[in-house]
């Protein structure tokens, strides 16, 4: 009887999966028919040598008979815990704490803290629920298993710090006594994090809350290891953050070694904020005899990895071990965790679990402002673009030469802003961001040339272009419009816009008071004014300037009785952790090779309660070409780990994926010294459904699509009857079209390389042309796609063929630059369209056939293959009307307008069986003790 709780079953579980999916019958999978045709003796020494390792034919087939006896049943032998959050599904290393309910208890305390923060019940189940399953990964005693190991991944700007303080208060109460926080490498954030934690946990009754701070190597010192309370039925709990900085990180391993008796008692929850952040193995590969790479550490990696080895600051092992220590890292940007290094014991590889955080209906992230290609989900109109004449003038910015126009717009419209939140009563801060540079020398001339332009511009010009730009920004994203792109949001009435007459007078009162450094006084207090207050934040200014003037970014710790502005001019220490206040304005043009790296850059992530209408951001339109890259590759990520930690499966068994873009990224994932472990796996364009949603608008491209699109289907000749599809009017369909040809012409068509919702047709051509005759792929399904009810004079003749066009408007943009998007191509039908219900009658199930007749998109794949379509590729051919108009009430799109009409293409590849051959990074697990094949998720159209 094979054990549900074993590796092996997990393994087998995530595999029988990926087969229904694919569609395969439970007795294709039964007999390892998706192996291939050889022998059965074959066919199970891959599966048990490869697929899962270690499994017998016999226990295979138990699982599988038990698999489908679930589905035919609706039983499961998944266990569940019951917990106070909700019911979280566990596997056999999961521990089963009951949370302490008590008034005084560490979590409960810090609920009522979340709740008088403005942290709705919604938001606090949410934290509850996540953090407790994390909880439940961790143990109390890792002397025998060594340090348990696991990544959460969070998102920009979105209460990572809320969920790490509910994981230490839950654990507090469990009995952890000492919870080490590395937390990044700036000074003045590790502060920020400290006072924040220390803050929010120290009102519970039942554990005692005790800052440690930079501990040192002097025995004589009140924070020594040997005067700490440790014993099993003490209150006192320690906080330590600890800054990533490898002197440091020496002087917690010497001080953590000093005592052995001390040690023997430390229960250590070891929190690494910002995990992708110099904890990384970022040193460069040397070289040594034969060729073999000889792996070098960066001094923090390397004190991490001595902790984890129970060494000291030295090297040298540590004859007792700590009672527990457990490693957690968060971070909204993973790649690095995820790529850097295999599993092991000298490794901070997430080896145990990964868990994706929730978030809450109010949190704005990349997928709402940036979007999913191949959807027409509606998206916050939030972003304007910078042109390539302003970004040379910004980078050309000295004093005494005229701000870009687009930069003055910027910051008018923060004005505009601030001048909204004082006539609200708004009592908080609020901010705006300038991040064009890195260099220091770049923030001065900005601050510089800022100042020069408020001395120069009177007061009533400035209030007239305040109105040009509020006229303009506030047509550009509706309170209706906001809705359309957050339907899920919890306040059903935010605030909208005031007329700009209610705001004018506000704006030259704040435009009156001033713009300057932040003054200190002779008693070394700091005054805030009712104008603005222009920082700089980097390095060169640690303190202050002149005596009297503080230059960093610094918020009033407390209300001031109206809303103070802040402008903002930096680069790296605003990348990432600090905490920027109501940002309603952000001027961002920094050039970034690495999507981890642009991610955190992203300040405007996150949540804007109160002022939903206001952010705005100002990005070149490569720069938000990159986002719209990182918003895709985060969603998918996260689709894969979630997938992931409902299969049950570690990540030591399964290396996690991440989308890889051969040639087509306008981004590297991550540098390539942090990405030492990654390798491609599964490049297969098996199963994969794609669709042209961006063109070039220009005509000599737009003719060129048409003249080829007409060429190709005169070659076809007559096309075959259509199939019985009921909706197939007016289509035009060719069976074993020739897969060359087919391919030539794809690959022919011009359309932008930054559509990420399509592929590298280069690229995948050599993979058709590779794998055709190895996966059985036969020739093409070639259709034009067509209407119900064409117009008059929308339907014309080629080869003998009629052909119909079909509307597709196009989305509304700020900018002309040069491409026309219209969001989604594909109607759902189509998938089906080449079908012949008729013919498929004993194919098709009853409630396949409604999913046909109702053209939704659910299963379409596991129809293809029962109606015989496993090798067989569609091809659909669209002429978008050139005078194609938008839906009544369609406010975001215009007519097409272009003078020829315009081509677009759908391609659906039919899943494979043979193993594949990369088109996602991973890690290479194959010389590991439990080695797996990858799981397979096969992406929506």
């Amino acid at each position: 009887m094979i054990d549900f709780d074993s590796d092996i079953y997990k393994l087998a579980d995530v595999q029988i999966k990926t087969q229904r999916n694919k569609g395969k019958e439970w007795s294709e999978i039964r007999n390892l028919d998706f192996l291939g045709s050889g022998p059965m003796d074959e066919r199970a020494s891959l599966l048990t040598s490869l697929i899962v390792p270690g499994i017998s034919l016999e226990e295979w087939q138990e699982i599988v008979d038990s698999k489908e006896n679930e589905e035919k049943n609706g039983i499961s032998n998944v266990k569940i815990v019951i917990c106070p959050a909700a019911n979280i599904p566990s596997n056999q290393n999961d521990f089963n704490y009951k949370l302490d309910d008590s008034y005084g208890s560490a979590w409960t305390s810090y609920k009522r803290r979340l709740s008088a923060k403005g942290f709705g019940l919604d938001s606090i189940h949410s934290i509850q629920t996540a953090s407790h399953k994390i909880l439940n990964k961790i143990s109390l005693d890792t002397r025998v298993t060594g340090p348990l190991k696991g990544l959460v991944i969070g998102n920009v700007q979105s209460g990572k710090t809320a969920n790490m303080a509910a994981l230490m208060a839950m654990a507090a109460d469990q009995g952890w006594n000492m919870f080490i926080i590395l937390s990044g490498t700036i000074e003045n954030l590790r502060i920020q994090t400290q006072k924040r934690l220390i803050s929010d946990l120290n009102t519970a009754t039942n554990v005692a809350w005790v800052p440690l701070d930079n501990v040192s190597r002097s025995a004589n010192s009140p924070q020594a290891l040997s005067k700490l309370t440790l014993a099993a039925n003490a209150k006192q709990r320690y906080l330590m953050v600890c800054l990533k900085n490898s002197s440091r990180l020496k002087n917690l391993l010497y001080w953590l070694a000093k005592d052995a008796k001390q040690r023997e008692l430390l229960k250590i929850l070891f929190i690494d904020d910002e995990a992708d952040q110099a904890g990384i193995n970022a040193a460069r590969q040397k070289r040594g005899e034969e060729d073999q790479a000889i792996t070098e550490r960066t001094k923090i990696n390397q004190s991490l990895v001595n902790l984890f080895m129970n060494k000291d600051d030295k090297g040298k092992l540590v004859a007792t071990k700590f009672r527990a220590l457990d490693y957690v890292a968060y971070t909204a940007t993973p790649y690095a965790n995820i790529l850097n290094e295999k599993p092991g014991p000298e490794s901070i590889y997430p080896a145990n679990f990964v868990s994706a955080l929730p978030v809450s209906n109010n949190y704005i992230g990349p997928q709402a402002i940036f979007g999913i290609e191949g959807t027409d989900n509606p998206t916050l109109n939030l972003v304007n673009t910078v042109s390539p004449e302003d970004l040379v003038a910004v980078k050309d910015l000295k004093p005494g030469k005229d701000l870009p126009q687009s930069l003055k717009d910027a910051i008018m419209w923060f004005y505009c802003c601030l001048a909204i939140e004082r006539i609200r009563k708004a009592d908080r801060p609020f901010s705006m961001l300038i991040h064009t540079s890195q260099r220091q020398q770049d923030h001065q001339n900005t601050a510089d040339a800022i100042k020069t332009w408020f001395e120069n511009t009177d007061v009533l010009d400035f209030v007239t272009g305040c109105k040009a730009v509020y006229e303009a920004e506030t047509k550009m994203l509706s309170k209706s419009d906001f809705y359309d792109a957050m339907p899920d949001y919890p306040d059903k009435n935010i605030q909208d816009y005031p007329d700009f007459k209610d705001i004018s007078d506000e704006i030259v009162s704040i435009f009156k008071y001033g713009l300057s450094p932040i003054k200190i006084d002779e008693e070394g207090n700091f005054n805030f004014t009712k104008g603005v207050h222009l920082c700089i934040d980097n390095c060169a200014h640690n303190f202050v300037e002149n005596g009297n003037e503080h230059i960093r970014l610094l918020y009033p710790e407390e209300n001031l009785g109206y809303a103070s502005g802040f402008i903002v001019v930096g680069g790296a220490t605003l990348s990432r952790g600090l905490t920027i206040e109501g940002l309603v304005s952000t001027y961002f043009l920094r050039t970034v090779k690495q999507a981890d790296t642009l991610m955190q850059m992203g300040r405007w992530f996150g949540y804007r309660t109160g002022y939903e209408l206001l952010p705005r951001i100002w990005l070149t339109e490569n720069t938000k070409n990159q986002f719209v890259f990182l918003s895709n590759l985060d969603y998918e990520l996260r689709v894969e780990m979630k997938n992931m930690e409902e299969s049950g499966v570690s990540p030591s068994k399964v290396g996690i994926r991440i989308r890889y873009y051969p040639k087509r990224s306008v981004l590297e994932i991550t540098s390539k010294n942090k990405a030492k472990a990654a390798v491609l796996v599964d490049m297969d364009y098996s199963g994969f459904a794609t669709q042209t949603t961006m063109f070039y608008s220009d005509h000599k491209r737009l003719q060129g699509n048409y003249d080829k699109a007409v060429s190709f289907i005169q070659s076809l000749g007559n096309s075959i009857s259509m199939a019985s599809h009921p909706k197939a009017n007016n289509y035009l369909e060719w069976d074993g079209v020739d897969n060359d040809k087919t391919l030539d012409f794809i690959t022919s068509l011009e359309y932008p390389k930054n559509d990420t919702s399509y592929l590298d047709v280069k690229t995948f051509k050599k993979w058709y042309q590779k794998t055709a005759k190895k996966n059985g792929l036969e020739d093409w399904h070639v259709i034009v796609a067509g209407l119900d009810k064409p117009k008059p004079g929308k339907t014309f003749t080629i080869g003998g063929n009629t052909v119909c066009e079909v509307n597709r408007s196009k989305k509304k943009t700020a900018d002309d630059d040069g491409l026309i998007r219209i969001g989604a191509l594909r109607a759902p039908r189509d998938v089906y369209i080449d079908i012949d219900m008729d013919k498929e009658k004993e194919s098709l199930t009853e409630e396949d056939r409604q999913t046909i007749k109702k053209s939704t998109t659910d299963g379409y794949r596991q129809i293809r293959q029962k109606c015989g379509m496993s090798t067989s590729s569609q091809l659909v051919i669209y002429f978008i009307d050139k005078d194609s108009q938008p839906r009544p009430n369609e406010k975001k799109r215009v007519e097409m307008g272009t003078d020829v009409d315009v081509i677009g293409l759908s391609l659906i590849i039919p899943d494979s069986d043979k193993p594949a051959s990369g088109s996602y990074v991973s890690i290479d697990l194959s010389d590991m003790d439990d080695d797996m094949a990858e799981v397979d998720n096969d992406a929506e159209d």
